[in-house]
């Protein structure tokens, strides 16, 4: 192990290439650590009274920040980098216990896992699979391949969904309920068999407007939903879909259906995508 001074006078070790900062302060100090800091060892030979601990900034999402002392921290206080209270962090810290900080985004900053996969929840709202959605950039886009997609919460919320299928796919929404939860489809693949957006139900309506770009005369259209419709159909001609790009969004902010906006481009004798399918 290589150790290596820092210039306000602490060390820090390169374990497995990854920097420990070894620090030895006074109680009532704060230490603030580098940005390259990804853990920290308090080298207290006896009981501080009181510490505060700044973690780095400057990190990507997911990443972690390991925090543990030699001896206890009677009054611990850990921040962020701007100096903002930690929620969850532990208020004390024993000795040589590891105490774990992941960064999950930038707005929710960082957030305390007392046990592996776990995130502390005091005065945390969000549930970890709604972390995971926030914060996980790998899953954002959903890849549509197959002729149905059954549309969940779980999988699909905030997620833009390609819609890349030749033969076309029949996609079912879920019920709505004002969850607050928000689609985004895209076509990757135009399709003349055409993609078919159906609620699950024909009470679940669909409202709002779509524009159509057309292809004659450099002109666009747009296209209100009815007072019944409940499907949008993208034929890759007269109702939508003809070209790589074309979008749409659903959110769901009504128990009774869908508020609906987006852009299509449109081929021939162009009319309104929507209609009332469901039964």
């Amino acid at each position: 192990m290589t150790s290596y001074a820092n210039p306000d006078g602490s060390f820090f070790n390169e374990v497995a290439g990854l920097p420990l900062r070894v620090v030895a302060p006074d109680t009532g100090a704060t230490v603030t650590m580098k940005a390259a800091d990804r853990a920290l060892f308090v080298n207290n030979e006896t009981t501080l009274a009181e510490l505060t601990i700044k973690l780095p900034r400057g990190l990507s999402p997911r990443e972690k920040v390991v925090v543990f002392a030699r001896s206890s921290i009677t009054a611990l206080t850990v921040q962020d980098g701007a100096g903002a209270a930690v929620s969850g962090a532990p208020a004390a810290a024993a000795a040589l216990t590891k105490y774990e900080f992941i960064f999950a985004t930038r707005a929710l900053g960082f957030l305390y896992t007392p046990t592996s996969g776990g995130a502390s929840l005091d005065g945390l709202n969000a549930t970890v699979a709604e972390i995971n959605a926030v914060a996980d950039s790998s899953a954002r886009l959903v890849n549509a391949t197959a002729a149905t997609l059954l549309v969940t919460q779980a999988l699909h919320d905030g997620k833009t969904i390609r819609l890349a299928r030749s033969g076309g796919i029949a996609v079912t929404l879920p019920a709505a309920t004002a969850s607050g939860m928000r689609l985004r489809f895209v076509v990757g693949t135009v399709s003349t068999t055409g993609y078919v957006i159906s609620s699950v139900v024909g009470t679940d309506l669909m409202e709002g407007n779509l524009l159509m770009v057309c292809d004659a005369g450099d002109s666009v259209e747009g296209f209100e939903s009815g007072a019944t419709d409940d499907t949008i159909t993208l034929n890759g001609t007269t109702t939508g879909g003809a070209a790589i790009g074309d979008w749409l969004e659903l959110e769901d902010l009504s128990a009774t259906g869908w508020f609906v906006r987006g852009v299509l481009t449109g081929t021939g004798d162009e009319v309104t995508p929507f209609s009332d399918a469901v039964a």
